[in-house]
């Protein structure tokens, strides 16, 4: 296993195996890990900044300040829709 996937698989065993953003059951296949401050905007590679999550969601992140990601969380009232799940649910998704 590589030392990044090792790294997604530890970080989601310890998030309980849910996506950090939407909370719902997640596989390993499709995990991602998220840094809570972008990369881009400083943030570091260390366990404070790194999240595993739907690779869905982290798309829709991509170079967010946590700004812009607690307040798309707070939009939904901290239920934020499983895009992945959703996308063959019909979810609906916010205009934001």
């Amino acid at each position: 296993m590589a030392k990044n996937a090792s790294a997604t698989k530890r970080r989601l065993f310890l998030q309980g195996g849910v996506c950090f953003y939407c909370r719902e059951p997640l596989a390993l296949s499709d995990a991602t890990q998220d840094y809570v401050i972008a990369k881009s905007l400083g943030g570091s590679d260390g366990d404070d900044n790194l999240v595993v999550c739907c690779r869905s969601i982290n798309q829709y992140f991509v170079n967010c300040s946590v700004k812009m990601k607690l307040d798309t969380v707070l939009k939904y009232r901290g239920k934020l829709p499983c895009l992945i799940k959703g996308a063959n649910q019909g979810v609906r998704v916010l205009e934001i």
